[in-house]
């Protein structure tokens, strides 16, 4: 989508924005402008479901929801549910589990699956991070998406470590593209660029949905793939 200075985003156009660039992660075009072989790919989703987020979870639904749809034949998509614990609540292989993929029943699933809030406090996304990396295909390239608005409520010193470590191992895979932090409350900006420093440009942090979270995003979107 090109950048306009004048433009004004609302909350509906930025989710839509956030949408066409989801998109663009899985339509791989050269730089001339001459589509490449297609690759199969593997998009990795988490959905803070906590408390904190409840006003970014229907954006979140969403955004998932859509990028569903574009799977290719051989695509993957993994949706997990992180509050103050960590659910896988979608593995598919697309179209072998389920041709087609049917968006409007996704979505219902995701909606079931993310609805109810968790009664206990807190947000821990280390398994996310964890489980995504134990599960990735070698050669397949992937990108890791995790919805939230960044707090880690009651994290420990020893999960920080831990996060720092599965950060590093994104880090030596050649398949990891890209790492986006999506929704982001500034003051926990901080703390996430220093615990996935090893990422480096790969690392795209944005804050909640407005015109300059949106400008961030796109400057690095040409390069996931």
């Amino acid at each position: 989508m090109p950048r306009n200075s004048s433009q004004t985003f609302s909350i509906a156009s930025a989710c839509t924005a956030l949408i066409l660039l989801l998109t663009l992660t899985i339509a791989s075009v050269s730089r001339h402008g001459k589509a490449e072989p297609r690759r199969a790919r593997h998009i990795k989703v988490a959905i803070d479901a906590s408390y904190s987020n409840s006003s970014q979870l229907g954006s979140s639904i969403r955004m998932t929801s859509h990028t569903s749809s574009m799977l290719g034949e051989d695509d993957r998509l993994s949706v997990y549910r992180v509050d103050d614990k960590c659910k896988k609540v979608f593995p598919i292989a697309s179209p072998s589990a389920a041709p087609p993929l049917d968006t409007d029943r996704f979505r219902a699933d995701l909606i079931d699956s993310l609805q109810s809030l968790s009664k206990e406090h807190g947000t821990h996304s280390l398994e996310f991070w964890q489980d995504a990396i134990a599960t990735s295909i070698p050669g397949m390239p992937s990108a890791y998406y995790y919805l939230t608005d960044g707090f880690e409520e009651n994290k420990t010193p020893a999960e920080i470590a831990a996060l720092r470590k599965a950060a590093e191992q994104l880090a030596a895979s050649r398949d990891v593209r890209a790492v986006y932090l999506m929704g982001l409350n500034p003051k926990t900006h901080p703390f996430w660029r220093s615990t996935f420093a090893a990422l480096g440009a790969r690392l795209h942090i944005t804050g909640p949905l407005t015109r300059e979270s949106i400008a961030q995003f796109e400057e690095a979107v040409d390069a996931n793939w």
